[in-house]
């Protein structure tokens, strides 16, 4: 099982009725444990209201300031060359054991975290290319919601192509992403207020 550091623990639980701070059921109640979100995005404003939305929802949230953080919090190199040295590496360690290399599951319930949430346009890598490394290495579903200034066909197919849920654009209508977050869960898991 893959595990990430957090300032919140490794497995959090909530006491009480799984209330959001608006009262209602929170979308993240499912038992005795809250979804836990890695949200990334380089505007401190924009990673801000995100947080901002998804704490008052009840999510367990991790926020990263680029998108070569959010890498590590997998455990994946942060750029093309150590991107290319970790490749090799498992190459070659799949070549010596005789054995081709199959990819684990990225996150299980009791994984790291549950979704994602992702700005696309970051300075160091964008928010397509974070999702795409992490599916690449770890083989299992991992959803992921984008948000983005530069929305296009193009990024939708992009998003698309790499599995992403869902693409909002930017600035985040909080209603919108709300829904999205609630559709994701749903889909994904089953749950969620009624």
């Amino acid at each position: 099982m893959m595990t990430a550091p957090t300032d919140r623990g490794s497995d959090e639980r909530v006491e009480g009725d799984d209330r959001s701070s608006s009262g209602r059921p929170s979308i993240s109640a499912r038992g005795p444990r809250r979804f836990r979100v890695l949200v990334a995005d380089d505007d401190a404003r924009s990673l801000d209201c995100l947080v901002a939305l998804l704490d008052r929802e009840g999510f367990a949230i991790d926020p990263a300031s680029c998108g070569f953080e959010a890498l590590a919090r997998f455990g994946l190199p942060s750029s093309v060359e150590s991107a290319r040295e970790d490749a090799a590496a498992r190459e070659a360690e799949a070549r010596e054991v005789g054995e081709r290399r199959v990819p684990q599951p990225t996150v299980t319930p009791e994984g790291p975290y549950d979704f994602l949430v992702l700005d696309y346009n970051m300075p160091d890598v964008t928010g397509v290319e974070v999702l795409r490394r992490i599916r690449v290495r770890f083989g299992g579903p991992l959803p992921a919601i984008m948000v983005s200034g530069d929305y296009s066909r193009e990024l939708q197919r992009s998003w698309s192509a790499v599995g992403g849920f869902a693409l909002l654009p930017k600035p985040v209508e909080p209603d919108d992403f709300r829904t999205q977050v609630r559709e994701l869960v749903q889909r994904f898991f089953g749950g969620g207020p009624s």
